[in-house]
């Protein structure tokens, strides 16, 4: 989309911009520091934070030159272990992670409120694959047991909504096969 509004859309923008794929810049994020994190980018874009991932971008590089980093390596193959290039990739690691985290949270609230609450989450999707926020909502989220399936891509949004439906709504017994 054009404002790139999900977390997913952020991480792949920004990989893209300093010329990797989502799984190398996660790789990239753990010689870094989150240097250019900053609380206003975490959030939904449908409810209150609508900032594209180009911001991001742009914030992260105006945070960069205030700081006096070489910003002239940034996105160079042959440069992308320099400073702005691993601190870039923490700083979105950083970000995607507090969405995540944020929004586990809120869907844990609006479960307690519901009738639907549960202690279980099963976190599909493409940014699902991404193993530092799995950690972290398994360790600091508020759902008891976490369940990622082995299609967590887009694909497997389907079958984690069918499922959810079949299993919540409809409110059908889950058997267990041992």
């Amino acid at each position: 989309s054009p404002n790139n509004l999900t977390a997913g859309e952020i991480y792949d923008a920004s990989a893209s911009a300093i010329g990797l794929n989502s799984g190398k810049l996660m790789g990239l994020a753990s010689y870094g520091k989150p240097r250019f994190f900053c609380k206003k980018f975490v959030g939904n874009w449908f409810d209150y934070n609508q900032l594209s991932a180009q911001e991001w971008i742009n914030h992260c590089l105006e945070k960069a030159a205030s700081q006096n980093y070489n910003l002239s390596n940034f996105g160079i193959k042959d440069k992308i272990l320099d400073n702005i290039n691993i601190d870039f990739a923490a700083s979105t690691q950083k970000l995607i992670e507090e969405i995540i985290l944020e929004a586990t949270s809120t869907l844990k609230s609006s479960l307690e409120n519901s009738s639907k609450n549960t202690d279980n989450l099963c976190f599909s999707g493409g940014v699902a694959l991404n193993c530092p926020a799995n950690s972290r909502i398994f360790n600091e989220g508020p759902f008891k047991k976490l369940f990622i399936p082995p299609a967590v891509g887009d694909m497997g949004l389907s079958i984690g909504s069918a499922l959810g439906l079949y299993y919540n709504l409809m409110e059908n017994k889950l058997i267990i096969l041992s």
